[in-house]
């Protein structure tokens, strides 16, 4: 296998090198660097017009000059906290990852890749750091899961994390030859290692690579920057997800790791930025090749410049007698004069133009005038390659109108829109790399103290478990980037300005319509945002918009007069029916005390019934008693009178 990848970055290398060796020229040519033997470079008369430092120094801050801040928000509109929490964690995380280094430099670095190379490359690297601690860890357990005996150990804590964004140097940037990026499988970077350098980073294993074996075809412009290092190549396997480290020209592998940051595309750095696109290949083309042929037209009108100017100069001939007396006058002081002794004959010559012949500059005077206008021709025509206007550099002509001047000035940067566009991207995927990696390998103990959150504590560990499943964050996550160029403070006032006058005005001719309900608040709501899009205000502006969309749209005068008739009347009735109700309350208060009355009356009435009946009762029951006691008093005076008669009747028989 380790075979395998010594021929891949073989194959790599050989594919780019016809570009790293023009490379390497524009290089040269940028910082003016002059060999005797190079002839394309030592130009006659060893003048040069170095319109390609000059262009490179107008491009690059019209590319970057400011850190283009992160927007992390959420994807789609909806109340989601815990969404809107997890976007906040990422967006400060980020921010705070810019704080750690120099962003602008590393930026600028990668921009004059681009602009001369023709490809600029970053990555993201994650760099965490660990101190030694003692911790106490149990020797064994027993059955019951408790602890028998501890030993103290030394063990690495992490302490701190940290992800930054690198320019990779473009000679050290080996790529799968592909057609386009999506179809490339591995990307290889590369660094130069000492001996001890390698020792120290790999171990034991570094002692098997000879560091005098590696190749110099690629060092020859490196000096001794490179002397008695070796290259040692980091490959990314985007088919195994593997990273493995291999010194150059050595067929075997120092390191191998599984998959180290879990990214989505595996890749630790976005697609490289090109100046030249193509559609075939990956390999770069240095922009200045396409114009060089006028660069070089320039530094040879500027080499026969600078052989006119010397030639331009006072010189001539003079008659040999008069030598001394000549002499005299050419060197005098101001003011000063000098006798000629026979004055009669020196007039006859005619004088200092009799005796003096000058050398005829006025030839050489007309030939640098053709020359320099000559130059100002190239040179314009190297701004039409290029995309530089003349206002882009800072210089117009005064005759020109201001509308004149605007348009030219819009047409430059219509040129270059495409390189800003691609700039501003490539920043927007590294941002999107840096908060991969923040949400796969940060703690979330580290997270919590870079992003200060607390008013929303309770939110944040559900936040955390959102940015860490790739599918929840990228579905409800999504991450952008402002411009990477400083704005202008007067032209920002200015649009700013411009923005509230246009807001007032369509406000003011909008507002009445909305009251009346001819145009509806969403469509109006619509309207506006649009037409504030085009104003530079961030992507802050929609969320804000948003919430006017929500608030409730206000009532036209007509349906506000009707809802407080509907409302007065309300109040009416409301008061007819609790008076209603009042009286209702009193009456049946009325009703309930004579209610009362009447049951209090019943109830002394029924009372004296009562006692009356049982008087009644008593009454009867006595008079029931005695007729029962005068019956069976009758009755037995009847039984005693029978009685005698019977005896009576007896004793008359007998």
């Amino acid at each position: 296998m380790s075979k395998f990848w010594l021929d891949e970055l073989q194959r790599a290398d050989k594919e780019e090198r016809r570009w790293r060796k023009r490379a390497s020229r524009v290089l040269n040519r940028y910082v003016d660097e002059r060999r005797k033997n190079d002839d394309d470079i030592l130009l006659e008369g060893g003048r040069r017009f170095n319109i390609l430092w000059s262009s490179t120094e107008t491009l690059r801050p019209a590319l970057i000059s400011a850190v283009p801040t992160p927007e992390v928000r959420q994807r789609y509109k909806k109340d989601d906290p815990v969404a809107r929490v997890s976007a906040k964690i990422l967006e400060r995380a980020i921010e705070f990852s810019l704080d750690t280094y120099d962003f602008v430099k590393y930026g600028k670095t990668v921009v004059q890749d681009l602009l001369l190379p023709g490809r600029g490359v970053s990555r993201v690297r994650y760099i965490p750091t660990f101190e030694k601690v003692q911790k106490k860890v149990p020797l064994r357990l027993d059955d019951d899961g408790e602890i028998i005996g501890e030993e103290t150990v030394e063990v690495d804590e992490l302490v701190y994390e940290e992800v930054r964004a690198e320019r990779v140097p473009w000679r050290w940037f080996r790529i799968d030859p592909a057609d386009e990026w999506k179809n490339v499988r591995w990307v290889a970077f590369g660094a130069p290692f000492t001996k001890d350098e390698g020792l120290n980073e790999f171990g034991d294993v570094f002692k098997k690579v000879n560091v005098k074996k590696a190749r110099t075809e690629d060092k020859t412009d490196d000096g001794e920057a490179l002397k008695n290092k070796i290259i040692v190549w980091e490959i990314w396997d985007k088919r195994t997800r593997k990273q493995i480290f291999m010194a150059e020209d050595h067929d075997f592998a120092l390191e191998t790791n599984p998959d180290p940051l879990g990214l989505e595309n595996f890749f630790p750095c976005p697609e490289p930025i090109y100046a030249v696109v193509e559609n075939d290949t990956l390999v770069p083309t240095p922009e200045f090749t396409l114009w060089q042929d006028q660069a070089d037209e320039l530094d040879m009108l500027t080499a026969r410049i600078a052989k006119v100017t010397k030639a331009i100069r006072a010189g001539g001939a003079y008659a040999g007698e008069m030598k001394t007396e000549l002499k005299e006058i050419l060197t005098s002081g101001d003011n000063e004069l000098v006798a000629i002794e026979d004055w009669m004959a020196f007039n006859a010559q005619g004088g200092l133009d009799g005796v003096i012949s000058w050398i005829p500059i006025e030839a050489f005077a007309k030939v640098l005038a053709i020359l320099e206008n000559q130059r100002a021709v190239k040179v314009q025509e190297i701004f039409e390659l290029t995309g530089i206007s003349d206002l882009a550099r800072g210089s117009s002509d005064p005759r020109e109108t201001a509308k004149a001047q605007q348009l030219k000035a819009n047409f430059g940067n219509r040129r270059l829109l495409t390189k800003q566009s691609a700039v501003q991207n490539h920043f927007r995927d590294i941002y999107r790399l840096k908060a991969e990696v923040i949400a796969e390998q940060f703690d979330p103990e580290t997270l919590k103290l870079m992003v200060g959150l607390e008013a929303e504590n309770e939110l944040f560990d559900e936040a955390v478990k959102l940015i860490q499943n790739d599918a929840l964050r990228i579905f409800n996550i999504d991450i952008e980037t402002d411009s990477t160029i400083a704005a202008d403070e007067e032209k920002e006032k200015q649009g700013l300005a411009d923005a509230m006058q246009a807001i007032s005005a369509f406000i003011g001719a909008t507002f009445p319509l909305v009251q009346t309900g001819a145009l509806p608040k969403p469509v109006a709501m619509g309207i506006l945002t649009d037409y504030l899009r085009k104003f530079r205000f961030g992507r802050k502006l929609d969320d804000l918009l948003e919430e006017m969309k929500k608030a409730p749209q206000p009532p036209n005068p007509e349906e506000q007069a009707k809802k407080e008739e509907q409302a007065k009347a309300q109040q009416e009735a409301q008061a007819k029916q609790a008076e209603v109700q009042l009286k209702l309350q009193e009456a049946q208060a009325k009703m309930e005390m004579t209610i009362k009355a009447m049951q209090a009356k019943l109830g002394m009435d029924d009372q004296s019934h009562q006692q009356e009946l049982r008087q009644d009762e008593e009454k009867h029951d006595q008079e029931m008693r005695q007729s029962a006691e005068a019956h069976s008093e009758d009755l037995s005076n009847k039984r005693e009178l029978a009685s005698v008669q019977r005896q009576q009747t007896t004793s008359n028989v007998q």
